[in-house]
């Protein structure tokens, strides 16, 4: 989680994090005609219950979007968590019955003194069932309530603890099976409980001796009405079952072979007592599982990037053995996904703001409702700087002029081009209220094209050179003459000069939208350090502040220390250094990484 704030204490953390999605949590009926899924944004005309941003849980049916719940009341006033609002919906076969969590609601509104999360059904009566996620049977029969809590004194169970209970919504009788299989990343799987009531889970047995890591090996089965059924593990490196379809007939699980690095999807008919797999990935290759149909036929699953959880998306049908890649948009990954229950069509949630419907016997992949627009994930962002977005939205760029905007208010635009916008942070910026940016732009997306922005203090950057100028690292470094680019190392005791964003406040207070002074030099606040790699000490800092006659930009000035090494270079690194934390970043860092107090402690001759 980004930017959490509870009970009137900060803590921030500046992290590497994947591309967001606006739409995740899908979930839908036997037909496909009904889809869940959750999102921050509103509505078009709707307006917020709280100030906090939040998952809203949506409904897309009969050709149109409805909001279904959001916390409203419940939510507290004075906190925020990036999770707040629904997670995990999950719905009958024919739509009656759907279960979500909530997350970040108060315990008893009136005084909040203790934020929880809890779950609800909701069919023919609302059921509170505690703290936990749902999942409901798909002829709306079974309720199953898990809750995980991590507890490093059962390394048995890899030091995650977990309840489970499972309530027979017409007579309200609970049961209680052991715990429930984990999905690949050590989570609880949602796909666990079958229409009959059924469950996979993992049982350990502790009289068992202990393997090599520490672990009990566990015994995989299906619990229904108070009997465990231990099943087989398909051959090769299992790793354990985490999904069961619905009729309770198939079971997928995960493989990986450490000899060659590679991993494999795994169907087992319980039927036949036959593993087929689904598909096997490249060597450290990481294969994400989506949503397996009714009856096992069909498997969705994407294949994650190198360095992200997003990528290509596939479905798998058993009666054909052939896998169908979902067709996307260039450069559009999917982010998650789900089937319908009867296996005939896929609904994908992308990287682009999309929900893509993927009719399965036909091929014919649609949007589920018109695109709305968008800006690629923004990284963390810095009061007063320019940033550079990437963007989504119908019309020419200039349409966009006075139509950007920071909670509300129009925000300088600096230049567009087709996909790309830059902006100025406000100096004004207050980040109390988490903010939002918003494209005020015409179009038939049922969704105002708004999303969470990280703003912080500072959120430093080197800024690249033009297109087809070449610079060392591809970086805007001047020679120290101004006579053009530097492209190669620089000498001891030459001075060089590099362009950067995020710096941070300055000595004297800037209008946003106005140029910094050409005639009145602006250092920023905080301290900053820059040095070649690998071994090269820290250059000197002449000046780090506004670059004269711009908006948004910093211009600083080193000069490279006598006697230093004379290794080539092969990168550089910097390090900013406010009151609050230190950052390290470079040419290669998209976004930035907290390192912790202490960095450095003077504006030359550091050591980290």
């Amino acid at each position: 989680m980004i930017g959490i704030l509870r009970q009137a204490s900060m803590v921030l953390l500046v992290l590497a994090v994947p591309v967001r999605a606006q739409f995740a949590g899908l979930a839908a009926t036997d037909d496909g005609k009904q889809l869940l899924f959750t999102s921050q944004m509103l509505l078009k005309g709707a307006k917020a219950s709280t100030p906090w941003p939040e998952n809203r849980l949506y409904q897309f049916g009969s050709g149109r979007v409805e909001l279904v719940v959001e916390r409203g009341s419940l939510a507290p006033h004075s906190s925020h968590a990036s999770d707040d609002g629904v997670a995990h919906p999950s719905i009958s076969g024919d739509g009656r019955v759907i279960g979500f969590t909530f997350n970040g609601v108060c315990r008893t509104p009136m005084d909040c003194l203790e934020v929880v999360n809890r779950v609800e059904v909701r069919g023919l009566e609302t059921l509170n069932l505690g703290p936990g996620f749902v999942q409901i049977g798909r002829d709306g029969l079974w309720a199953l309530v898990t809750n995980q809590v991590y507890d490093y004194s059962q390394p048995q169970s890899r030091g995650i603890s977990t309840t489970s209970n499972l309530l027979e919504l017409s007579t309200g009788q609970r049961t209680t099976p052991p715990g429930p299989a984990l999905s690949l990343d050590g989570h609880l799987s949602l796909f666990t409980l079958a229409s009959d009531g059924a469950v996979l889970t993992v049982q350990f047995d502790l009289t068992a001796p202990i393997g090599v890591e520490g672990v009990v090996a566990p015994a995989y089965g299906i619990w229904k009405r108070g009997q465990f059924t231990q099943i087989p593990l398909p051959p090769g490196d299992p790793m354990g079952p985490f999904a069961l379809s619905s009729d309770a007939g198939t079971i997928v699980s995960y493989s990986y072979s450490p000899a060659v690095r590679k991993s494999r999807i795994v169907v087992t008919s319980m039927k036949q007592g036959k593993s087929t797999t689904v598909v096997e990935g490249d060597p450290g290759q990481r294969l994400i599982f989506m949503a397996v149909s009714n009856n096992g036929q069909q498997v969705l699953y994407r294949v994650a990037l190198s360095g992200n959880v997003n990528g290509p998306c596939f479905v798998w049908d058993a009666a054909t053995g052939i896998t169908t890649e979902v067709p996307m948009q260039a450069g559009e990954l999917a982010t998650d996904g789900t089937l319908s229950g009867g296996g005939t069509v896929a609904f994908v949630a992308t990287s682009h703001f999309r929900i893509v419907k993927f009719e399965i016997p036909s091929k014919i992949a649609s949007p589920l409702f018109s695109q709305t627009p968008f800006c690629e994930d923004p990284v963390p962002l810095a009061g007063g700087s320019l940033a550079r977005l990437h963007c989504v939205f119908p019309g020419p760029p200039a349409s966009l002029e006075g139509k950007v905007a920071y909670d509300g208010y129009a925000m300088p635009l600096l230049y567009s081009a087709p996909g790309e916008i830059a902006v100025q942070i406000p100096w004004e910026w207050d980040n109390f209220f988490p903010p939002t940016l918003s494209l005020k732009v015409s179009g038939d997306s049922p969704f105002e094209a708004s999303q969470p922005l990280q703003v912080f203090d500072g959120a430093p950057r080197i800024l690249p050179s033009d297109s087809g100028q070449p610079s060392l690292f591809g970086i805007k470094i001047i020679k120290g003459d101004w006579s053009g680019l530097l492209t190669s190392q620089p000498a001891p005791g030459d001075v060089f000069y590099i362009y950067m964003t995020g710096l941070g406040w300055t000595a004297n207070r800037e209008t946003t939208g106005v140029p910094a002074s050409s005639t009145l030099p602006n250092p920023i606040q905080w301290k900053l350090a820059c040095q070649f790699l690998p071994r090269s000490p820290f250059a000197e800092l002449l000046f780090a502040g506004l670059a004269p006659g711009t908006i948004g930009v910093y211009q600083t000035a080193f000069r490279m220390p006598q006697g230093g090494s004379t290794v080539p270079a092969t990168g550089i690194r910097c390090l900013l250094e406010s009151p609050a934390m230190s950052v390290s970043f470079g040419p290669d860092l998209p976004v930035y990484g907290v390192s912790g107090h202490g960095g450095f402690t003077s504006a030359s001759g550091m050591e980290r």
